[in-house]
């Protein structure tokens, strides 16, 4: 089974799956959009892109069996961010 084809079936678990948007076998992400009016986005990352953020310090992790999810969150309690003036205006 190819990673392409593998993506495909990611959405079935959620429900009936009307089509993915699919950008292309370079685009880290697709897209499922279900018959009840819920599109889902789905982003693929390897291991090593997991980097520890203020986006990853507050996870709902359902299903991590090798806690790797779980060590990125423990990671990510540490870090802090400081807007500065600069980044704020951009």
């Amino acid at each position: 089974m190819t990673h392409l084809s593998r993506r495909r079936g990611c959405g079935e678990s959620w429900g009936h799956v009307l089509y993915y948007e699919n950008l292309g076998p370079a685009v880290s992400h697709t897209v499922a959009h279900l018959d009840c009016f819920i599109k889902v986005d789905i982003f693929y990352f390897r291991p090593e892109q997991l980097l520890p953020s203020e986006f990853t310090k507050r996870l709902r992790i359902l299903h991590d069996p090798t806690g790797l999810i779980e060590a990125l969150e423990r990671e990510s309690s540490r870090v802090t961010y400081h807007p500065s003036p600069e980044s704020v205006l951009r």
